[in-house]
């Protein structure tokens, strides 16, 4: 039986022990991050630094610049690290234009460098080419909803009866000169009228369906999705007594 013990030594040319120690500290080392800029333990540059830095003309973002305080670390985080650095050089650049005094001349060389700053980031983002991360620029929205429950009317609404029998005999409801108008408000809050004129069916019968399918063609035809349909009342139940009885 061969001890596994002797299959590492002739890899490695030591015992167990010191094979298991050594994947052990490798291991620990490749899970290791590197210390962010905004670490709490990170001393933050001053505000003065930034400004001088973002007001000398140079590049916002410098990759060459950032450090890493973990060998063989993903280059994603010199990147991020780099891209951080530079927004807080655009902050400073806020917060100088926002404190009391600033003359219109400085305030205008402060607006000139924050509008090189969004420019250099937006064509950075692109062509960032990170690994592990994904990076999309985009404008924050804040959404406010209140608990107050508001209204809307449905999107199906019921007329009373207007037919009795089958939809396929023909209705008193729609003899003689029938003209009518539906109005239909739109998504963009435009109303649409469409003109209704039974006497247009011509020789066709007016029957429920028929006069259900002429609306609904020229509802079409005037581009709607809104539709007419029809609903089967039930018959409420009725009581009859005879002899004392029911």
């Amino acid at each position: 039986m061969i001890n596994n013990s002797y299959l590492l030594g002739l890899f490695t040319g030591t015992t167990t022990t010191t094979t298991s120690s050594s994947v052990t500290t490798a291991l620990a080392q490749a899970n290791k991050q590197p210390t962010p800029p905004w670490s709490s333990g990170v001393k933050a540059p001053e505000q003065s630094a930034l400004l001088r830095a973002a007001l000398g003309g140079r590049d916002f973002i410098n990759e060459g610049a950032a450090q890493l305080d973990v060998k063989n670390a993903s280059g994603d985080y010199k990147k991020l690290f780099a891209l951080y650095s530079g927004l807080e050089s655009m902050n400073a650049l806020v917060n100088r234009a926002g404190t009391k005094g600033v003359s219109t001349l400085e305030l205008t060389q402060l607006n000139k460098r924050f509008a090189a700053g969004i420019a250099e980031v937006s064509k950075w983002i692109p062509s960032a080419d990170l690994e592990g991360i994904r990076l999309v620029q985009g404008t924050s929205a804040t959404t406010s909803k209140t608990t107050t429950a508001v209204a809307r009317d449905g999107a199906i609404s019921v007329t009373g009866p207007i037919h009795e029998g089958s939809p396929d005999e023909l209705s008193p409801a729609f003899a003689g000169a029938v003209q009518f108008s539906i109005s239909v408000k739109k998504s963009d809050n435009t109303a649409v009228a469409v003109d209704i004129d039974l006497a247009e069916m011509g020789t066709t019968s007016r029957t429920l369906t028929n006069v259900l399918n002429h609306i609904n063609t020229k509802l079409e035809d005037a581009g709607l999705e809104t539709r007419i349909g029809r609903e089967l009342v039930k018959p409420e139940p009725k009581t009859i007594t005879a002899g004392g009885k029911t």
